[in-house]
């Protein structure tokens, strides 16, 4: 199976040809297994079992996308595990929604979300997140 659930940071990052492939990621547990775009390197984080996390530098800025995989149970739908994941969102500072509509990953219906966050003490710094939820055989991705 192949998912690919973004969350990305970015700081206005130019537009760039893209570079070749790299070789598939394979989650350790057997959960997913992505092909990463040229450029990305897994970039674990201590203590984190939920899933995998990747970094992207170009040009002195940087992008982030990170993979989660969560147990749900056979009859878990995308819409309840969609709103349980916008319910978090939106209590985040400076949360303000851009997009939300039916997509796919993996193949399998999705839901891709784009918003913007405040981060950082003093909440001046903005992320702009895209995601994308998807539940395929009892797991939320």
């Amino acid at each position: 199976m192949v998912v690919f659930f973004v969350a990305a940071l970015l700081a206005s990052a130019p537009a760039a040809s893209a570079p070749l492939a790299s070789a598939p990621f394979e989650d350790v547990h057997g959960r997913f297994t992505i092909e990463l775009p040229g450029g990305w390197q897994f970039a674990p984080i201590a203590g984190d079992t939920s899933g995998a996390a990747f970094r992207r530098d170009l040009d002195g800025l940087f992008a982030l996308a990170s993979v989660r995989a969560v147990q749900l149970g056979a009859s878990a739908s995308l819409e309840a595990f969609s709103r349980k994941v916008a319910s978090a969102l939106v209590k985040e500072p400076g949360y303000k929604q851009l997009a939300e509509e039916l997509d796919t990953l993996a193949g399998v219906p999705a839901i891709r979300r784009k918003f913007v966050m405040s981060v950082g003490r003093d909440g001046k710094l903005l992320k702009m997140v895209e995601e994308r939820v998807a539940v395929i055989g009892g797991t939320g991705f």
